[in-house]
């Protein structure tokens, strides 16, 4: 039996705190224990072109994909405004490392994540992140990251590298009830159903998916 329960998708607006550098959520709630993200100082480029990140994050069991792109600025009469959207994609009690192969073998999941068919699948952007454990740390307190893992099993461990430690504040998404009706063991090689939820932190309405930056060369941006 596949371990996904569900999809929550969660779309609104936040504060971005530096160009080129991924912003989470900042609420108070719980730190997760073991993430990833994009570190551009890990020489290995941006298969998102720079346009958008993606970060992973186990919380209290649930492993939890945040896609953002980069944010827009807008210039309205005298007032400067940047607007940012994320979509989040939470497999239930789907440990970290499950969760990755989960997406690089399942193209559904990952287009689910971004809002859009993606050309190239997760498997470039799993690559190229590094991950860490928030309950290790160096003497001087910061996290212990390795670097990410390959998609292929038995990969041989990768080298540690010490960072600067984010330590982004988490709220845990609400569960949301797995499909019943009709619902079974799914075929095999067959991705199993998804219960898709969007909301409209403002109004309570349902949210339109954000809008993706124009296609380039990477192929992972829609015309």
């Amino acid at each position: 039996m596949n371990p996904l329960k569900s999809v929550n998708l969660l779309s609104g607006a936040l504060a971005f705190a530096a160009l080129g550098a991924l912003t989470l959520p900042a609420h108070a709630g719980v730190l997760p224990t073991r993430s990833c993200a994009y570190d551009p100082s890990s020489g290995k480029p941006n298969p998102l072109a720079g346009k958008a990140f993606v970060s992973i994050n186990e919380i209290d069991g649930d492993t939890v994909f945040t896609y953002q792109p980069l944010p827009t600025k807008l210039n309205q009469n005298s007032t400067r405004a940047v607007v940012a959207q994320q979509r989040e994609l939470t497999l239930e009690d789907v440990p970290l490392e499950e969760g990755r192969q989960l997406l690089a073998s399942n193209a559904a999941y990952y287009s689910e994540l971004l809002g859009y068919d993606s050309s190239t699948g997760f498997g470039p952007v799993n690559e190229s992140l590094t991950c860490w454990s928030n309950a290790d740390s160096d003497s001087t307190g910061s996290p212990l990251r390795s670097q990410g893992f390959s998609t292929t099993p038995n990969a041989g461990a990768s080298p540690q590298t010490v960072l600067a430690d984010p330590r982004p504040a988490f709220v845990k998404p609400n569960k949301t009830a797995s499909s019943s009706a009709g619902a079974g063991t799914p075929e095999a090689g067959t991705p199993p159903p998804i219960v898709q939820t969007q909301a409209d932190p403002d109004s309570g309405s349902t949210a339109h998916s954000p809008a993706c930056p124009n296609n380039d060369s990477s192929g992972e941006f829609p015309s």
